[in-house]
């Protein structure tokens, strides 16, 4: 049976959610408290199971050990970017990261006011959501939530989780005109939970893209915009 390890919230995720984010989860479905055995081996599951490859992201989850912007408690390990990433890796396997949707932060005002003079949408939106940097930013997690999963619960299932938040008024579009969506009206009304998607751990390893897929085909269509399979597994062999 899984249990959710749970705790106050520290300050650095309260500032992440003062703006638009993603919410991922990861966690094992049997639960076991003591699955990563000591603190430094947290620290070292994260740094093995980084994710490199993809768009806009540098390393996924970002790891900083200064301990400005990390920290250790009891069972837990995080780390920080002040007001734009948050993540928490519990002994148990658990693993969960909020991030601050790209444009939406303190500071990116021009970035944003230059793409909704280009877009020219009907209402102004509360902020913006690059299509493909969502795509990215999916594959980036499942990949990453793969290897740890396979690390730490071998043959055993796992869930997952991804949820939008903050995201009322916020406006899908694609940044690279070559690629749709090009209509500058599919906003989201509300917040999204997708989820939890029960799987092994590794056949998440093995399909993270396809999941990736999956699940930006719903978040697509919570801004009202239909989007192919197809469309998406073509840009992801683009990128590959």
């Amino acid at each position: 049976m899984t249990q959710i390890a749970s705790s106050p919230i520290p300050a650095e995720a309260a500032a992440v959610a003062e703006h638009p984010h993603w919410r991922f989860l990861l966690r094992p479905v049997v639960y076991d408290e003591h699955r990563i055995p000591t603190m430094n081996d947290c620290w070292r599951r994260v740094e093995d199971c980084q994710v490199r490859t993809h768009r806009g992201l540098t390393s996924y989850p970002e790891l900083d050990r200064d301990p400005r912007y990390s920290a250790a408690g009891p069972g837990w390990v995080e780390s920080w970017e002040p007001e734009l990433s948050y993540w928490r890796l519990y002994q148990s396997g658990q693993f969960v990261h909020h991030l601050v949707l790209p444009g939406n932060a303190d500071g990116d005002e021009a970035w944003r006011a230059e793409r909704v003079a280009r877009l020219q949408p009907p209402q102004p939106p509360t902020g913006l959501l690059e299509a493909y940097w969502a795509l990215d930013s999916l594959r980036a997690f499942l990949t990453f939530a793969g290897r740890l999963a396979t690390r730490i619960a071998g043959g055993e299932r796992v869930q997952i989780e991804v949820a939008l938040r903050g995201n009322a008024g916020i406006l899908l579009f694609s940044d690279d005109l070559a690629w749709p969506p090009r209509h500058p009206g599919y906003v989201a009304r509300h917040d999204l939970s997708i989820g939890p998607i029960q799987l092994g751990a590794e056949e998440l390893l093995g399909t993270a893209d396809d999941v990736a897929v999956d699940v930006a085909i719903q978040l697509f269509a919570h801004f009202g915009w239909e989007a192919s399979p197809e469309l998406l597994r073509r840009y992801i062999a683009s990128r590959a």
